[in-house]
């Protein structure tokens, strides 16, 4: 009949209306997954671009120092000697000495102009070297903050053993992690970088860490050059 042809048609028109709608659902659906993904990709890019560039900073800014320093003066590589293992954290026997032009009071430093001791006894052919982390040794440096517009500050880092350092700081001062420690008499050289502040309510300041390049177990090409007044 005529009415029941109505009715047909409607039904079919709505149904193909409302799978019109779901089929827009899906496609705005896959879209939004579409983008989001292509997001996160371009996300993923940039982070890769941005380390691959830090990276690269790195090596110039590496390449500029070792080319100031011997420019005058050529850099002399160390090795350590047989370390003994009751000192592994306070001092490193290196296999050269006054007869290789190695001195008392040079830095030795690791690869990026990282200082890791000083040479306090030289004999012909050796030469010891007592680490800045030597657990009690006290090193002055100074800390350049990545969250504040304030001048250098200058600390006094105790060793904790091992390439690891701690400074009390009063509370007043807001020290980040990845803020950066330099040797106080010769700021081109990185003693390391903050890696934790602690904060307790009872005590009268914040306890702040910082960890230096030097590992005892795995480092094992030093760094000395006499041209840096140290």
């Amino acid at each position: 009949s005529i009415i029941y042809s109505y009715i047909e048609a409607g039904v079919v028109s709505y149904g193909s209306a409302k799978t019109g709608v779901i089929e827009a659902g899906k496609s705005v659906t896959t879209s939004k997954r579409e983008l989001f993904r292509e997001n996160k990709e371009l996300q993923l890019s940039i982070e890769s671009l941005e380390n691959q560039l830090a990276e690269k900073e790195g090596i110039l800014r590496e390449r500029d120092l070792l080319i100031e320093a011997s420019s005058t003066s050529p850099i002399i590589i160390l090795y350590p000697l047989a370390r003994d293992a009751l000192h592994i954290y306070s001092t490193i026997l290196f296999s050269k000495g006054t007869n290789d032009r190695i001195w008392e009071g040079q830095v030795v430093y690791v690869r990026g102009m990282q200082p890791v001791c000083r040479i306090v006894e030289v004999y012909e052919s050796t030469s010891l070297c007592k680490l800045f982390s030597k657990g009690g040794e006290m090193t002055e440096g100074v800390l350049i903050s990545n969250g504040s517009t304030t001048e250098p500050l200058s600390i006094d880092l105790i060793g904790e053993g091992g390439g690891s350092f701690s400074v009390v700081l009063p509370k007043s001062l807001t020290v980040y992690v990845g803020d950066k420690v330099y040797l106080r008499s010769n700021q081109h050289m990185k003693i390391g970088e903050v890696v934790s502040v602690i904060e307790d309510e009872q005590a009268i300041g914040s306890k702040v860490f910082i960890r230096g390049a030097y590992n005892p177990l795995t480092s094992s090409v030093f760094y000395t050059t006499t041209f840096y007044d140290y």
